[in-house]
């Protein structure tokens, strides 16, 4: 199942998809998946050299009711050369929700583990995060961030797809995924001075980020339509305090 998994993912998105199993047989069900968990990390880790490593969940181990970030806390302490890979299990059984309630619940993961909690005179007044739903496309967050960064403001896409899944091939082969946002990225999320979120599914994201770091958060239901986009650069405007530019007006009429 992973393999064919893996090999859509490749045909569909024109790109190196990095995923790897921690194929679960019978008896390591029944037994607990610890060693198999350690050893997918150890292989990541040894030949690609991630910042990051994502750990979903199958319903195998839900079922289970293994206890992956007690997996996670016995690998780090045998495992010096994991120090500098960040690490966030997510729990994803198949069998509960659809894709976009993994999405949202990976993202809040992410918050959960990664976000720093600043201090208060560590908070820049023009970089602000913006939490995009599953449904926006790379090309929905390249304009969206050309539209943000025409206020004067720096945005932080969590996650950012813009950089990758759009069909650009590197030169040389890349085991990791291109683009993107970057760990440190991530951890200084809480210094922004506000939360975009994108689609309901990202409200619980949001919410969580304001009550670990303080930074209020706006929701936009969507982006579709005039309406819709109005509301956007009406706010855009006010948290910025620079008037509509000329050649984001009429982007947005048209």
């Amino acid at each position: 199942m992973h393999f064919l998994r893996l090999v859509l993912f490749v045909r569909h998105f024109r790109e190196a998809i990095p995923m790897q199993t921690t194929a679960m047989s019978e008896v390591a069900t029944v037994l607990g998946g610890f060693e198999n968990v350690e050893q997918a990390l150890v292989n990541i880790a040894g030949r690609a050299k991630p910042a990051f490593i994502g750990i979903c969940t199958t319903g195998i181990s839900e079922i289970k009711g293994d206890d992956i970030n007690g997996f996670l806390k016995r690998i780090r302490a045998t495992h010096p050369e994991l120090d500098s890979i960040a690490l966030v299990d997510v729990s994803t059984p198949d069998f509960e929700g659809a894709f976009q309630d993994g999405w949202a619940v990976a993202v809040t993961r992410m918050v959960e583990e990664l976000v720093e909690i600043p201090l208060p005179a560590k908070r820049p007044s023009r970089q602000i995060n913006v939490l995009p739903g599953c449904h926006l496309t790379p090309g929905d967050l390249d304009e969206l961030r050309d539209i943000i960064e025409s206020f004067g403001l720096e945005p932080i896409f969590l996650p950012d797809l813009s950089g990758s899944l759009d069909g650009h091939i590197p030169q040389e082969f890349t085991s990791t995924t291109i683009g993107g946002i970057s760990v440190e990225q991530i951890r200084k999320m809480g210094s922004s001075a506000y939360t975009i979120a994108i689609g309901e599914q990202m409200r619980g994201a949001a919410i969580t980020l304001e009550h670990r770091t303080g930074v209020p958060y706006k929701l936009f239901e969507r982006l579709t339509g005039l309406a819709a986009n109005d509301e956007l650069i009406s706010f855009m405007s006010g948290i910025s305090g620079v008037s509509v530019p000329g050649n984001t007006a009429a982007s947005a009429a048209s």
